[in-house]
């Protein structure tokens, strides 16, 4: 137990830690941003996207995280995407080494012709899909069901986060 000074200059009180001064642990976090060019959205199998830049990692279609503290990591970003053609389906998965995380963690929007918007991107894990201490590459899948709609660099980014744990 500590003597901590709290208030006036020769009060002095006895408390088992100090003040609380901020988060708790370190938490590891990337980003990214891109693709360098516009690029058509694949149908099946479909294509990951490619990010031009990666914060901690090099250019490409992985953003790469090593979670050091809790292991829940939380997958946010946003897709700029525009469809010259016909009306077609865009399926927007979050992948972790390659296999997508389930639905609700997936986003389908159907695009008129000429129609431009940004999809949202939403996905968090559990310690089970990304341990602590282990590096996992998180990827975008775009899946369209005509060959057509065009993702475009303005306004497409990857936010990926370690956070505390859920204490309900």
């Amino acid at each position: 137990m500590g003597e901590y000074r709290i208030g006036r200059k020769h009060a002095a009180h006895s408390y088992p830690e100090p003040r609380f001064t901020g988060l708790v642990g370190p938490f590891a976090r990337n980003y990214a941003t891109g693709p360098t060019d516009p690029f058509t959205v694949a149908t099946t199998p479909g294509s990951q996207v490619l990010w031009s830049f990666v914060a901690v990692g090099a250019p490409g279609t992985d953003v790469p995280i090593t979670p050091v503290s809790t292991g829940y990591l939380r997958i946010t970003g946003m897709l700029s995407i525009a469809n010259p053609g016909d009306p077609a389906v865009v399926r927007v998965q979050v992948q972790i080494g390659g296999v997508s995380l389930p639905i609700p963690f997936e986003s389908v929007v159907t695009l008129a012709n000429d129609q431009s918007v940004i999809i949202p991107i939403f996905a968090e894990t559990t310690p089970t899909d990304t341990r602590v201490g282990t590096m996992k590459n998180i990827e975008i899948l775009l899946t369209s069901s005509l060959t057509g709609p065009v993702l475009f660099p303005e306004s497409s980014l990857l936010d990926v986060q370690e956070v505390q744990v859920p204490t309900g």
